[in-house]
């Protein structure tokens, strides 16, 4: 008993902690991990170092202490694009966790969009959608949202607060493949597609055949077919009354309702249209669909607009040798700039290749190359150069749009290889200085601001100067609405009282059409003017904001400096539209600042109390 061995190996106590560790954290959310787990002590911090488990993602739900101490810091969101910010509300609104969202709208600080509330009926969080309706959001494809993740009781909720649900929402719904949509629609209002004056069998159907399965597809299809049947006997008993004459109302009535049975009717062009469709879809089985509509009554193999519509995939060549051989045409004018551009954003060379090859579509090249820039996609760049030779003009344009997007890489190359003079032509370095600010990017500005070199400083020297005055920078800045590229401004003297007008009435205007309420503040701070805007700036900050709630658009031209009241030069209550209800209610707009958030409080409110 003394001497017993074991064969066991021995345990390392070095390892027992992580192995601790490692197995509390396989049961966590990686935000736990990143802001609990890895806190407690710095072996815990040396064991899980991994990007995996120390990214926070704004998606998922965070503790409300951490994510405020990083999204309501001062300056969290100064290197971020008004779109950036806008993204930030919308992954916020995904984790479902209210206090955050409140956060990330707050340090956002722009107005709420149709994506928004997209993403709200996404999360299915029907208080969410409440609160964003509350702070003046519009609904967007709300309620294709929720039927895509499954979130009926949002979908019924939106419909019981009125969402807007109208033939783009159905169309939407079936591009997504998601035909379920239709059904729970017609069950909830019945007949309220085709009671519709914008609705239109062939757009449902190709939507169908874009973004469903062969089986529901068809489905759909017969479903409509034999309403169509119906409506082309009731359309010729409309048409045989109307030929007995008469213009008293049974007449007009019949007019009516002739105008609403052709609705339902499908042409030949409607059915081409159906046709590609069904070739440019982008399920597995769009073949299937294809041969499928080759046999029903009506439909015919060769319309160019299939083959045009199959060379926007990635899959464009395979798919534009197997509808040669089935005898599809490929007529130049079938083609248009979508295709070539789709082809430039995913970097398809192979089809832009064949196509100018086959067709010599040189003149739908720059299409092409100016997706190509936005998407970074410099090899397609290089091969579209050695195909069609782009011209000076045409690399201006491939450089402005890769600056919008921040490829500095693009960028740099489109200026040597394309032949721009950005030292020598003023006009190219103020349009490309104008597209790197509006993408925020401070390298690409430097980079495009210090273009020609010190042997040509003088010369340097009064392009910058004309840059400035010209105030296309500054337009750009205030456009994309990032703070470090405005201040990158100020810091180089586009602020300076010689260069900015006393009311530069432009630039507040962009930002108020943008709903960036950071940006007019920031505006209001640093350029010259009295402290209280004119009336008549106001009017324009509000016409500007005018597709946006009066809600917001009273927070805008606060924002801007407005401090008691909406006083509109020029404008009374019988005016139409935005301005007359401002003119109608004039509130003091302090008393707008504080709504969203006592909204939430009652919101979290209600919530606790329906938890107890």
């Amino acid at each position: 008993m003394d001497n017993v061995t074991s064969d066991a190996p021995a345990v390392d106590a070095s390892r027992l902690w992580y192995n601790v560790v490692k197995a509390i954290a396989g049961f966590l959310a990686p935000n736990d991990i990143a802001c609990s787990v890895r806190l407690t002590n710095k072996a815990a911090r040396e064991h899980l170092r991994g990007s995996q488990h120390t990214t926070i993602h704004v998606s998922q739900p965070c503790l409300p202490g951490d994510f405020r101490r990083r999204w309501a810091a001062e300056g969290a969101v100064n290197d971020m694009t008004i779109t950036q910010r806008r993204r930030l509300v919308c992954l916020a609104i995904s984790s479902g966790v209210l206090a955050n969202i409140v956060v990330a709208y707050e340090a956002a600080s722009c107005a709420p969009t149709a994506e928004m509330m997209e993403a709200a009926a996404a999360s299915g969080k029907p208080e969410t959608c409440d609160w964003l309706l509350d702070a003046g959001c519009s609904w967007g494809a709300a309620l294709v949202a929720a039927e895509r993740a499954g979130h009926w009781h949002v979908f019924d909720h939106l419909l019981t607060r009125c969402c807007s649900c109208g033939v783009d929402e159905a169309y939407a719904a079936l591009r997504s493949g998601h035909a379920r949509f239709l059904d729970w629609l017609e069950l909830r209002r019945p007949g309220v597609l085709k009671e519709l004056p914008e609705f239109r069998i062939e757009k449902l159907l190709a939507a169908a055949a874009e973004g469903c399965d062969l089986a529901t597809f068809q489905r759909i299809y017969d479903v409509w077919q034999q309403k169509s049947e119906g409506s082309s006997a009731a359309a010729r008993a409309a048409r045989s009354g109307l030929l007995e004459g008469g213009s008293g109302p049974a007449a007009q009535l019949q007019r009516a309702m002739l105008r609403r049975q052709r609705r339902l009717l499908l042409r030949d062009s409607q059915r081409e249209l159906v046709l590609a469709a069904a070739a440019g879809s982008p399920t597995p089985d769009w073949c299937d669909k294809v041969e499928w509509l080759e046999t029903q009554p009506g439909y015919q193999r060769g319309p160019s607009a299939a083959a045009a519509a199959a060379a926007a995939r990635a899959d464009g060549m395979e798919r534009l040798a197997w509808l040669r051989q089935r005898g599809y045409e490929m007529h130049p004018k079938a083609f248009e700039p979508a295709t070539f551009a789709a082809a430039g954003r995913q970097g398809n060379i192979d089809v832009v290749r064949h196509l100018l090859t086959e067709l010599a579509l040189y003149h739908l090249a720059q299409h092409a190359a100016e997706a190509a820039a936005e998407a970074g996609q410099l090899d397609f760049l290089r091969a579209l150069h050695d195909l069609c030779q782009l011209s000076s003009d045409e690399g201006l344009a491939v450089a402005v749009h890769a600056a919008r997007a921040g490829h500095q890489h693009v960028v740099a190359w489109a200026v040597e290889a394309l032949g721009l003079d950005l030292a020598g032509c003023v006009e190219q370095q103020q349009e490309l200085l104008a597209a790197a600010a509006e993408s925020g990017s401070l390298e690409l500005l430097d980079w495009v601001w210090a273009c020609g070199g010190p042997q040509r400083q003088q010369q340097q020297q009064q392009q910058q100067l004309q840059a400035r005055r010209s105030h296309r920078g500054l337009e750009g800045a205030v456009k994309g609405g990032c703070r470090a590229a405005l201040e990158w401004m100020a810091d180089h003297g586009f602020l300076e009282p010689q260069v900015v007008p006393e009311v530069p009435t432009p630039l507040y205007v962009l930002a108020a059409r943008n709903g960036d309420r950071a940006t007019l503040r920031w505006l209001r701070l640093l350029l010259p003017g009295d402290d209280q805007l004119p009336a008549g700036l106001q009017g324009h900050i509000a016409a500007a904001a005018g597709e946006f709630s009066h809600l917001i658009i009273g927070s805008l031209v606060r924002a801007a400096g407005a401090t008691v009241e909406l006083g509109l030069e020029g404008v009374g209550p019988g005016n139409p539209g935005v301005l007359g209800w401002l003119a109608r209610n004039p509130v003091p707009l302090s008393s707008l600042s504080s709504g969203i958030t006592s909204n939430v409080s009652d919101l979290e409110h209600q919530n606790s109390q329906q938890q107890d």
